[in-house]
């Protein structure tokens, strides 16, 4: 009745249970039974019936309550109401029923007559109005209608004339009396008159009406029937056993637990789920009988649902023994207190989660997974056909399986494929479908067929996996073998192959120039036959010794030719490794070298001779080198005597005859005492290549940066006015004779020195670079430089670019820097440009 419920509130009236179900009302008497909050006049908004909830929750304490509340008249009507809700109470002051009243707010005060005879007239309650001799001045409808009378018979009329009754007689004085009402909850009450009704009973309340100075003047006496109640209790009884029996023997444990989380029933799943008695648990705190679930999800989860009225679900692990399992849960709030249904659920979550596991499965492996009805109608489809097939499940499923994959089997037809598949229920082999967009594709098909009890075909289970890019990999690999052996039978070198395990099982066609080698049934080779016996075991030790440890195989032995001759091979093998390391072939070839192992043999013979020739040339160097020594002893005694006379005669001649000779004379004889004092030189310098060339060197590690330094200061010590800039690179070392190498940066940094002197802002350098990874140290200087041109003439001895006029010199310094460089294993070389200057560089 939601089109038209009422069209105004201007007479509402009504009566209320406690737990807020209207049993009587002056308006629409089809909601009598319903639930006050749900009744069309608040239904329209959940704001309105809270506020109907929170009035009746205040007038169930006790008070009486009212709102200003919109409601609902009908579709198009909505009018402001003023509601009233207020306790009933019994004979013992309990509240055993509420009151309601509304009216339209702007015509309260000139319906409250209308409102107030609503009361009397349309309520199921009985009221009647006496005055303090219990005479009726009023009755209602109801009152009346219980005595099967008309109103007008009650007025004038004494109560107790009409119903006798001491006990009641005595109550009604004692509230005319005492001014205090009088509440009884039900009574029962037999009609004298009309005994088929029954005993009947009551809740009765009697009010006192007082005047101004307190005195009761009249009485309210308002009557409802129970009797239904009555009956309904005991019938809520009878039902509350049948659910017990029913809650006894359901498999789901069940508890019921009050506002203080006390245990009130505990039914015999939940005695068997959780073994415990039920004896131990109802009256207990939940929490104290089971100590292990405080401060569990179960806590949390029974106080939401306590707190915010809502029903809740819930499965969890529990990990505390002896409780430990998967429970489902389901919470539901009642007055005061929660119901709750529990499964013990660890065999259902094991068998879904083997379920998910199975369809996880399912769904990640790579090979295609389909099935169809007896009929080839897809039924299911899964991830890995849609990435193979390129068709979604979506795209198939329900049709039928053969214009999707175009199915076609290399020399067989489909119908006797199917024919053997159903005699035999299994099917594997190769066949060539179609993805989507035509492409084909090589699948290896693995077909069970299903049967139902009756053993008719129920359908149809098949297992594709792509080998597509395995055909294409077979053969490319065929054509990769194929290659490989055209290619190895042009080669010169009889090549073979061998299995992890050493066994040969190729060769190329170089084999038939072998005499001995033999293949058996198994297409094992046996390669022992045709190595020389004296070569044998040492070629069987390389070659398990190579298989064993995984190294290379290498070995030299005599083969014999189909000629019947023996030659020389090097026999090599390399272990041919996976990704993970592991051998899976050997390769190897065997080259003849009997060439090369002749020659070997010629060498190792001239070896043999060139050192006896050695031992000769070196004796006969070891002569020279005494012939040298006594040479440099007659240059250094026998040519110096004839230099001392003629230089000590010149002067002579100058010191007793200079006063008699011309100037000519003069110049002759200073020119003869300077010849021979460069000869003398030059003997020095003679004598001091012999002596560096010839001696022992003691090398070591020599820091050739603290020597340039040396030699640096005592050349600028020579000449201290002189202005170079020295740039000498640090930590430059070498190995080698320190005294040798001294002296080769002496005559290099002493030739920088003079070449640079007509050099305003000369410059020398001693540094280090690099040469394809080999050290070479350098000197360099912004000198006078030199033509290249001339270069190769720098380093042999008395060899000069500058005459002594211009610098002096003998021409023996670079030829010695040249013989210690090539003593350590050097070189030395130089580069330069005429005005530019010089660079000299050496490795050691």
């Amino acid at each position: 009745m939601t089109g038209h419920v009422m069209e105004r509130f201007e007479s509402f009236m009504g009566v209320l249970s406690l737990d807020g179900i209207l049993l009587g009302v002056n308006h629409s008497l089809e909601h009598i039974g319903k639930p006050f909050v749900e009744t069309p006049w608040w239904a329209y908004s959940l704001v309105a019936q809270e506020q109907v909830r929170q009035t009746m929750q205040q007038a169930v304490q006790g008070k009486s309550s009212h709102c200003k509340i919109q409601a609902q008249l009908n579709q198009n009507h909505y009018a402001l109401v003023d509601l009233t809700i207020s306790p009933i109470f019994d004979g013992q002051g309990q509240i055993h029923h509420l009151a309601v009243s509304a009216a339209e707010i702007v015509e309260h005060h000139q319906h409250t007559a209308q409102l107030l005879e609503t009361i009397l007239n349309h309520t199921h309650i009985l009221v009647a109005c006496m005055d303090a001799e219990f005479n009726f001045i009023q009755v209602n409808r109801a009152y009346a209608e219980a005595d099967q009378q008309d109103i007008s018979f009650f007025p004038g009329k004494n109560h107790f004339d009409l119903y006798p009754n001491a006990e009641n007689e005595s109550i009604f004085r004692q509230v005319v009396e005492t001014g205090m009402p009088y509440f009884v909850y039900a009574k029962p009450f037999e009609y004298a008159e009309h005994a088929e009704r029954g005993t009947t009973y009551w809740d009765w309340s009697l009010i006192p009406i007082k005047n101004a100075q307190g005195k009761t003047v009249s009485l309210v006496l308002s009557l409802a029937d129970v009797t239904q109640r009555i009956k309904a209790d005991e019938d809520l009884r009878q039902a509350h056993a049948q659910v017990s029996s029913i809650l006894s023997s359901i498999s789901d444990g069940f508890f019921v637990i009050n506002d203080d989380f006390v245990v009130t029933y505990f039914n015999h799943a939940a005695e068997r789920l959780l073994g415990r008695r039920c004896e131990d648990v109802v009256g207990q705190h939940l929490f104290d009988a089971f100590p292990e679930a405080r401060g569990s999800i179960f806590e949390e989860k029974y106080s939401r649902a306590l707190r915010e009225h809502e029903p809740t679900e819930f499965e969890t692990y529990f990990a505390v023994a002896p409780y430990a399992n998967w429970y489902t849960v389901r919470v539901y709030p009642q007055e005061n207190g929660l119901s709750v249904y529990f499964q013990v659920s660890t065999e259902r979550k094991r068998t879904e989660d083997q379920l998910h596991y199975q369809a996880t499965l399912l769904e990640s492996v790579s090979d295609a997974i389909f099935s169809t009805d007896a009929n080839q109608i897809f039924q299911s489809w899964n991830r890995a056909a849609e990435t193979i097939y390129g068709w979604g499940a979506e795209e198939v499923l329900g049709k039928a399986a053969y214009p999707i994959l175009q199915t076609e089997i290399p020399g067989q037809r489909q119908e006797d494929l199917l024919r053997q598949l159903f005699e035999q229920g299994f099917w594997r082999g190769e066949v060539i479908q179609c993805r989507k967009d035509g492409t084909p594709i090589d699948i290896l098909a693995a077909t069970t067929v299903l049967r139902d009890e009756q053993g008719n075909v129920s359908g149809i289970v098949t297992v594709n996996r792509d080998i597509t890019d395995r055909k294409q990999t077979e053969q490319a690999l065929r054509d990769s073998e194929l290659r490989f052996r055209q290619l190895a039978d042009s080669m010169p070198q009889l090549v073979w192959t061998a299995k992890p395990d050493g066994t040969v099982d190729y060769y190329n066609e170089r084999y038939h120039e072998f005499q001995g080698i033999t293949s058996d049934d198994t297409g094992h080779w046996h390669w022992e036959p045709v190595v020389h016996p004296e070569d044998l075991q040492a070629t069987v030790q390389a070659w398990q010794h190579a298989v064993e440890t995984g190294n290379a195989y290498q070995a030299e032995h005599r083969i014999l030719l189909s000629n019947g001759s023996f030659r020389w091979f090097l026999s090599r093998g390399v272990p041919v490794r996976d990704a993970a390391g592991q051998i899976i072939r050997w390769f190897g070839t065997a080259t003849d070298i009997h060439e090369q192992k002749l020659a070997h043999e010629e060498i190792q013979r001239l070896n043999e001779t060139l050192e006896q020739r050695v031992l000769e040339r070196t004796a006969q160097l070891t002569a020279v080198n005494k012939e040298l020594e006594a040479f440099s002893y007659s240059v250094s005694h026998d040519l110096r005597a004839p230099l001392r006379a003629i230089n000590g005669f010149s002067q002579a001649l100058i010191e007793d005859y200079g006063s008699v000779l011309d100037e000519q004379a003069h110049f002759y004889l200073q020119r003869i005492r300077g010849a021979s004092l460069r000869m003398g030189e030059l003997i020095d310098e003679l004598l001091k290549l012999s002596r560096l060339t010839r001696g022992e060197m003691q090398q070591q590690q020599v820091n050739l940066s603290a020597i340039a330094r040396e030699i640096a200061s005592e050349l600028q010590e020579t000449d201290p006015k002189r202005q170079v800039e020295w740039n000498i690179q640090d930590g430059l070392m070498a190995y080698g004779d320190a005294h040798l190498l001294r002296a080769v940066i002496e005559n290099l940094l002493g030739n920088a020195w003079k070449f640079s002197s007509t050099k305003a802002g000369a410059q020398i350098e001693f540094g280090k670079t690099y040469d394809r990874g080999q050290p070479v140290y350098f000197v360099r200087d912004n000198g006078v430089g030199f033509d290249m041109t001339y270069a190769n003439k720098l380093f042999r001895a008395f060899q000069r670019l500058h005459s002594p006029g211009e610098f002096e010199g003998s021409g023996i310094g670079l030829a010695t820097v040249q013989r210690i460089i090539h003593r350590h294993g050097g070189r030395v070389w130089a580069e330069g440009v005429v005005g530019q200057g010089a660079t000299f560089y050496f490795t050691l």
